[in-house]
């Protein structure tokens, strides 16, 4: 992985941790060290439900259900870190023997997306 591509993944890792310390209030390393841009980078999906979780516990109806669809829509990513989206050119990589095809036309477009909809569904 290239420094710029590092450079790329560490700042969406840092724009998710400064979402999550607004849910949260609370500063880098809060809610037990979770809230940091380094665990985010490797487990960004855990990280955005860990905020969605927070927010369901006081959440109406409705918000419930856009965080269960946001949750049922990107579940696909749980095993996927920021670096392992990005390395994605085209829609489509094959990742051990498994063919994984992404909704957008490349890792870039699909994290913009989904960091998208994160912010979406907080709203």
């Amino acid at each position: 992985m290239s420094k710029e591509q590092v450079m790329k993944s560490q700042g969406y890792a840092v724009e998710i941790e400064m979402i999550l310390r607004n849910i949260f209030k609370c500063d880098r390393f809060g809610f037990g060290g979770q809230i940091n841009s380094d665990t985010i980078r490797k487990h960004p999906y855990l990280s955005m439900t860990q905020g969605l979780a927070f927010l369901y516990a006081t959440a109406e109806e409705s918000k419930r259900k856009q965080i269960d669809e946001f949750i049922d829509k990107f579940s696909f990513y749980s095993d996927m870190s920021l670096d392992e989206l990005l390395s994605f050119d085209t829609n489509e990589k094959v990742i051990g023997s498994i063919t994984v095809v992404l909704i957008k036309n490349n890792g870039l477009e699909e994290v913009n997306y989904i960091i998208s909809a994160f912010r979406e569904v907080i709203k």
